[in-house]
């Protein structure tokens, strides 16, 4: 489709529609232009103005923009050899980039949830978001965090955010520098070796009503814990649990708790 262009009587490409962004890729994407050889991206907003060229009716590079908001349009281009002259720019797209903790997040539930997959650039007091680019995050990978322990950048603090359902196994063991861990009302399990050989990690767990397993060895070696306040939904302790917290000096059981694994609290 062309449309005149004015005084010369030059033909333009027709202007580029349905801009739109994919929230699990931070993909642009839009209506690809008959005869249009490539693309121009024009972005503005957050003391930028940048034009790049695209050879496909999509850009990936909005993932690398800093937080804030942006206006974005875009331009179909003729080829070397077609006398139609470049369409106008498309009606002006609206895009928000929030602000990310540089962890590593992966789409689950057929892309219809995140899941924290690993540290990244995150800083060592980890907040873990109720949601990543609008969906929810619900679960913490296998050794997401496991020996996070490089020298300036060892896990402190983890703050686990309220739509967390799951904490994997070993995902933060041998995490020897962290010392505080907060557990949402929600979350439903936690993962053998989760939180294994945290000797740091220190004073009360308060493990949430919510939580109904707790995977064996899930604190053992965490030397500094001085009490745990368990849940009133809990319904299995398993083995070794917490083994070798030499400094545990008072539980509480409640009644729901129906399995106690063998040394649950040996040489507590």
């Amino acid at each position: 489709v062309f449309l005149p262009q004015g005084g010369c009587g030059k033909a333009r490409l027709s202007t580029p529609t349905g801009l739109n962004v994919n929230s699990l890729t931070l993909e642009l994407g839009w209506n690809q232009v008959s005869e249009a050889a490539y693309y121009t991206i024009r972005i503005r907003g957050e003391g930028i103005s940048l034009e790049t060229p695209s050879s496909r009716n999509s850009y990936d590079g909005l993932k690398n923009l800093d937080a804030g908001e942006y206006t974005i349009s875009v331009r179909a281009e003729p080829g070397a050899n077609t006398e139609s002259g470049s369409s106008g720019w498309s009606k002006g797209y609206t895009f928000v980039r929030d602000e990310e903790s540089g962890l590593i997040m992966t789409a689950v539930n057929s892309d219809t949830a995140f899941e924290v997959s690993g540290m990244g650039t995150a800083d060592v007091n980890v907040v873990i978001p109720d949601t990543y680019r609008g969906l929810p995050v619900v679960s913490i990978a296998d050794r997401a965090f496991a020996s996070q322990n490089t020298e300036g950048h060892e896990l402190a603090s983890v703050v686990i955010g309220g739509n967390v359902k799951t904490i994997g196994e070993n995902a933060f063991s041998n995490c020897y520098s962290l010392s505080s861990v907060t557990l949402p009302e929600g979350l439903e399990e936690i993962g053998a070796n989760a939180f294994q050989s945290c000797r740091r990690l220190t004073g009360t767990i308060k493990l949430p009503d919510s939580l109904t397993v707790l995977g064996e060895r899930a604190f053992q070696y965490c030397g500094e814990l001085t009490a745990i306040e368990i849940g009133s939904g809990l319904e299995e302790i398993g083995a070794s649990a917490f083994g070798e917290c030499d400094k545990l000096t008072k539980v509480d059981i409640p009644s729901t708790v129906k399995t106690i694994g063998s040394g649950a609290f040996f040489q507590c």
